[in-house]
């Protein structure tokens, strides 16, 4: 069973010192090849997710007069206008870790989007999909994992992800529902942590 323990929950944190800060991240797992984390080219639809991102919760600055900037302004204020509420949550809130399996730890840490004190993590992903193909989207990118990782670092019992479909210009909730480890972390815990 994996256990997580030393949690520390850093409120309004920047991206930057998020980067410097120490511990594996959900896109470490994800990317490094060998241990090592490549360079990763950001594509226009990583880009225009970011600059959604950043206009809610407050992150990056970026060039407000790039059509792709007006692309995700719109996107933004849709998401605020459909779900109000989100000006009220926590964001950018930094989320640290020591995680246990069968001997062995290691750190680990997430920028969450949103929290919910005991309750939640609110995670935003802007999808270039339609509303219908957003479970098998989410299984194909790996977004349970990064759920999974937010919502045990945080020691809260729920996770969400705040889904905006292109294709079909809606948003929805998605509760994350992963009662349990999933195998992945245990083996990313044997291969990076130490005993």
């Amino acid at each position: 069973m994996i256990t997580f323990t030393n949690h520390k929950v850093l409120p309004e944190m920047e991206f930057g010192q998020y980067l410097s800060s120490p511990g594996y991240s959900n896109s470490f797992f994800k990317y490094n090849i060998n241990g090592v984390m490549p360079t990763i080219d950001e594509t226009p639809k990583m880009r225009l997710g970011s600059m959604v991102d950043a206009i809610i919760t407050g992150g990056k600055s970026f060039p407000p007069n790039s059509a792709s900037f007006q692309q995700a302004k719109r996107i933004a204020m849709y998401m605020l206008d459909k779900m109000p509420y989100l000006y009220q949550l926590k964001k950018q809130v930094g989320v640290t870790a020591t995680a246990e399996y069968s001997g062995f730890t290691i750190h680990v840490k997430s920028l969450v989007d949103f929290v919910l004190p005991r309750i939640a993590t609110v995670e935003m992903k802007v999808c270039g999909i339609k509303s219908k193909d957003a479970e098998k989207h989410i299984e194909y990118m790996g977004y349970d994992n990064q759920c999974y990782i937010e919502r045990s670092c945080a020691n809260v019992p729920k996770s969400y992800l705040l889904i905006y479909c292109a294709k079909s210009d809606d948003i929805f909730f998605s509760d994350r529902k992963t009662p349990t480890a999933p195998d992945w972390m245990a083996e990313q815990i044997l291969k990076f942590g130490t005993a």
